[in-house]
């Protein structure tokens, strides 16, 4: 598993980004990022409470560690993809959005863990 987050860690940099500005490959950096901890969120919350499940009906009700990687890096690498097409101007504007967006589905997984862990 250390190996996966170590893959999906590096996949940025691993990329050609010489048509991407700095501006830009520090957002898809803080969107690894954010797949990073949801990631950690989803397993930690699915696997400590039996009443948590996943909704994303691509993983399952209870995800393995390695299926949501796999699930994160393929994202991951298919925004990258469709990213790299774009102009600077659509790049930058789309993932500033993208990052808004899963800001605030981050901020809302952290809210339920925590809100389930109180009642424990």
């Amino acid at each position: 598993m250390k190996y996966l987050l170590l893959l999906l860690c590096s996949m940025s940099l691993q990329a050609e980004w010489h048509d991407w500005t700095e501006k830009e490959q520090n957002l898809f950096k803080d969107f690894i990022a954010l797949h990073l901890i949801d990631t950690h969120i989803t397993y930690k919350t699915t696997n400590d409470f039996d009443a948590v499940i996943e909704s994303n009906p691509l993983l399952g009700n209870n995800p393995s560690p390695e299926s949501l990687i796999l699930h994160k890096a393929i994202t991951t690498a298919g925004l990258y993809y469709l990213l790299d097409k774009d102009s600077h101007r659509a790049r930058q504007r789309s993932l500033k959005i993208i990052n808004g967006v899963y800001t605030g589905i981050v901020l809302h997984n952290g809210y339920v863990g925590f809100d389930i862990r109180k009642e424990f």
